[in-house]
């Protein structure tokens, strides 16, 4: 999860009495922060009233694959007779989640325009790769989606703790969605 905790953006570790507000980088840290394996890292009230937003972020891009191994994965969705995994959706609506450190055969350069595509499904198309027996996956071009978009999930929102999830989806052009992913990369924040 993430915070704004001060007008900064920092990852969130909720540890219900408290918060832990945690960052790589030392200029966003100061004296009440302490410092543990290049990690500055404060512990804050859950109601403290600095605190803006707290949330979860993911990012998808819409691409549509016509290999042998979306046939296949697409005949056990369709059918029924599989069983339904997080991917269903990528297999019937082309919608696709590309969120970092997720298990690809190589880590995607998404500064150089790359994505990951994940299937739980094995690989039967030269353009997937067997990740292991139960796994593949694939790095495409991120120019060569058609569609991206980022889903910022707020349980904190402008200081209000909110009743449920409030979810939104901002779709962005391939540059600002780029820009996004980098902007929640481990080492920026």
């Amino acid at each position: 999860m993430y915070i704004k905790y001060n007008n900064e953006l920092f990852y969130l570790v909720d540890k219900k009495d408290y918060y832990k507000i945690v960052t790589r980088k030392e200029s966003k840290s100061d004296k009440t922060f302490y410092s543990r394996l290049n990690v500055f890292i404060k512990e804050i009230a859950i109601d403290d009233p600095d605190i803006r937003d707290i949330y979860d972020v993911d990012f998808f891009v819409i691409y549509f694959d016509e290999s042998e191994t979306i046939k296949k994965a697409a005949k056990y969705v369709y059918e029924g007779t599989g069983m339904l995994q997080p991917s269903q959706r990528a297999i019937k609506e082309g919608i696709w989640c590309v969120n970092e450190g997720r298990p690809l055969y190589r880590t995607p350069k998404i500064e150089d325009g790359e994505v990951g595509l994940w299937l739980h499904q094995q690989s039967c198309s030269d353009d997937w790769v067997m990740d292991d027996r139960c796994s593949c996956s694939k790095i495409v071009d991120l120019y060569d989606c058609s569609g991206y978009i980022v889903k910022y999930t707020y349980t904190v929102k402008n200081g209000v703790q909110l009743p449920k999830e409030k979810i939104v989806e901002v779709k962005m052009s391939a540059e600002d969605f780029r820009n996004e992913m980098l902007k929640y990369r481990i080492g920026n924040i």
